[in-house]
């Protein structure tokens, strides 16, 4: 299953990758400018953004000590 979930990471990288340059050459909105303009227009997205990775961060590095 690893090696699934890594081909999707890599896929999900070569994605972005593709999709910023395309919009950074041809003038389309790119990822930094619809975040911005999606949390100008709705302001908690970023928050709800942010607990979902700090959920995730706690959820896989979060270590017990006992």
């Amino acid at each position: 299953m690893s090696k699934v979930w890594t081909l999707w990471l890599c896929g999900s990288l070569a994605a972005f990758t593709v999709f910023e340059t395309y919009a950074l050459r041809t003038g389309n909105e790119t990822l930094s400018a619809f975040v911005r303009k999606i949390s100008a227009e709705w302001p908690p997205i970023v928050f709800l953004l942010g607990m979902i990775v700090g959920g995730l961060a706690v959820h896989f590095w979060w270590t017990s000590k006992t």
